[in-house]
C-alpha cells in the first residue's frame, strides 16, 4: 500500500482560511466528532511517536538520586495522593511516577519506605470509600486495573511498613541531633562515621534532615490513622486521634521546607505511562499545587480530629438507622438532589408510622391519667419526623435553585 503527500494540498486549500476557521463537512454528526482522534496529540494519538523518558521502571533499580530529590518526589507524590482522591483516576496521577509502578525495588531507603507507606493508605482509602458506598464514578474513580486489589495483600503488611518509618525516623533524629552538635562546636564533621551526611553545608543538612524527618512522621501517622479505623473501638478512637493531631503538627514543616528545597525530578514522572491502558478519560488532569496541596491534608484533619471529639458510645441499632443521613451528603450536587427524592419519601413513610405510635401513646397515656380525657392527642415522636423531613424538603428545593434547575416562572412558587 502507497501514500500520497497530501501536504501541499492542503496548504493550498486553506490559504484563504481565517486563524480559528474550521471546514466542517455536513456528514460529519456528533457522534463522528465525540469518536475522533486529535492527531499528534500523545493524550488521543495512541499511533503518536513520543520521546522516550530518561529512566524506565528497570533502570531506576541502579540510578541514584539526592536527598533534595527525595524530598520533591515525596512532595509531588502527595500532590497526586490528593488528584486520586478527587477523581482521577490512578494511573493518571500516582502511576505517573515510575518510583510508585516498582515500589519492592527502590534504592534509596527514604523513597521505598515512604512510598510504601503511601500505597498503602491509598489501599485503605480505596477500601473505606468502596466499602461504604459513597462514592460515584465522578467523584471517585475505583477502577485500577488490578493494581490495587492485586498488589497489596500479599506483599507486605501494615507493621512491616511502620517499622520501616520508624526505623527511618530514629535515624533521622540522631543525625540532627549529631548535626546539631556538631554545629555547637564549631565542628562541620560527623561524629558517627555510619552516619554519613547528606549535605557538605550544616545549615543546609539540618534542613534537609527536617523537611524528610517530617515527611517521614506524617505519612507513619497517616497509616496509623487509616489502619486503626478497621476496628474503630473506644481504644483505636483515641489512637486515631493522637496521630491525627501529630500529622497535622507536620503540615506546616512540610509546606515551609517544600518552598526552600528545590531538585529537578521531571525525569522520574512519565505522564504518558497512561498510553497503554484501555481507557485515558480525562485526557487533561488538572494538577493541584503544593499549597492546595496542604490545604486539602490540614482541612482533612482538622474536620476528621472534631469528628473524634464528638464520637461517643451510643447504641449501634439506634445509630446504624440514622447513617444513611450523613452518607448521602458524600455524593456531589446534583446526585444528592436525586437521592433526597427518595429519602424524602421515606420519611413520609416515618411520619405515618410515628403518627400511629404517638396515637397509641396518647391512648395509653389517657387511660393511665384522666386528667388527659378533653385534650387533643399529642404528636411529639411525628412532630420531630415531620421536622426532619421538612429540613430535607428545603434541601431539595434549594439544591434545585443551586443548579439552575428550575424554570424563571417555577421560581415563584419554590420561594413561596
Amino acid at each position: 500500500m502507497s501514500y500520497k503527500d497530501i501536504t501541499d494540498l492542503v496548504n493550498r486549500a486553506t490559504e484563504d482560511f481565517a486563524v480559528g476557521q474550521l471546514l466542517k463537512k455536513s456528514s460529519f454528526t456528533l457522534y463522528e466528532t465525540m469518536s475522533a482522534i486529535e492527531i499528534m496529540d500523545p493524550k488521543m494519538d495512541s499511533g503518536m511517536k513520543c520521546e522516550k523518558p530518561k529512566y524506565t521502571c528497570e533502570t531506576l533499580k541502579t540510578c541514584t538520586i539526592s536527598m533534595e530529590q527525595v524530598i520533591k518526589i515525596i512532595d509531588r507524590l502527595q500532590g497526586l495522593e490528593v488528584q486520586w482522591l478527587k477523581g482521577y483516576m490512578i494511573y493518571q496521577t500516582l502511576l505517573t511516577c515510575l518510583f510508585a509502578n516498582d515500589p519492592l525495588n527502590i534504592s534509596n531507603p527514604y523513597l521505598r519506605a515512604y512510598t510504601h507507606g503511601l500505597l498503602k493508605c491509598c489501599y485503605y482509602s480505596y477500601t473505606y470509600v468502596t466499602s461504604a458506598n459513597v462514592y460515584s464514578e465522578e467523584d471517585f474513580v475505583r477502577d485500577s486495573s488490578g493494581y490495587i486489589d492485586n498488589y497489596f495483600p500479599r506483599n507486605i503488611s501494615d507493621e512491616e511498613i511502620v517499622n520501616d518509618l520508624q526505623k527511618l525516623e530514629e535515624e533521622l533524629m540522631k543525625r540532627l541531633k549529631n548535626q546539631k552538635k556538631n554545629n555547637s562546636n564549631n565542628n562541620s564533621t560527623n561524629s558517627n562515621e555510619e552516619l554519613p551526611p547528606f549535605q557538605g553545608d550544616p545549615e543546609k543538612e539540618i534542613e534537609i534532615i527536617d523537611a524528610i524527618l517530617a515527611r517521614i512522621r506524617f505519612r507513619r501517622a497517616f497509616l496509623n490513622v487509616l489502619s486503626n479505623f478497621v476496628q474503630s473501638n473506644k481504644k483505636n478512637m483515641n489512637k486515631i486521634k493522637k496521630s491525627l493531631t501529630f500529622a497535622a503538627t507536620q503540615i506546616p514543616i512540610m509546606e515551609k521546607t517544600e518552598k526552600t528545597i528545590q531538585a529537578d525530578i521531571n525525569d522520574f514522572f512519565d505522564e504518558n505511562i497512561n498510553r497503554k491502558m484501555y481507557s485515558q478519560m480525562p485526557r487533561v488532569t488538572v494538577k493541584f499545587t503544593s499549597e492546595e496541596t496542604y490545604e486539602y491534608y490540614s482541612n482533612f484533619f482538622t474536620e476528621a480530629i472534631y469528628l473524634c471529639s464528638l464520637t461517643v458510645e451510643a447504641p449501634y441499632q439506634a445509630l446504624i438507622s440514622f447513617v444513611d443521613c450523613i452518607r448521602i451528603y458524600g455524593y456531589n450536587r446534583a446526585r444528592l438532589r436525586r437521592l433526597l427524592v427518595k429519602f424524602i419519601a421515606e420519611w413520609d413513610k416515618l411520619q405515618e408510622e410515628c403518627e400511629l405510635l404517638d396515637n397509641n401513646l396518647w391512648n395509653t397515656l389517657v387511660i393511665s391519667l384522666k386528667s388527659y380525657d378533653n385534650e387533643e392527642p399529642k404528636y411529639y415522636i411525628s412532630s420531630w419526623v415531620y421536622h426532619i423531613k421538612l429540613s430535607y424538603l428545603e434541601e431539595y428545593l434549594s439544591l434545585g435553585i443551586e443548579l439552575e434547575i428550575f424554570m424563571k416562572h417555577e421560581l415563584l412558587y419554590t420561594y413561596w
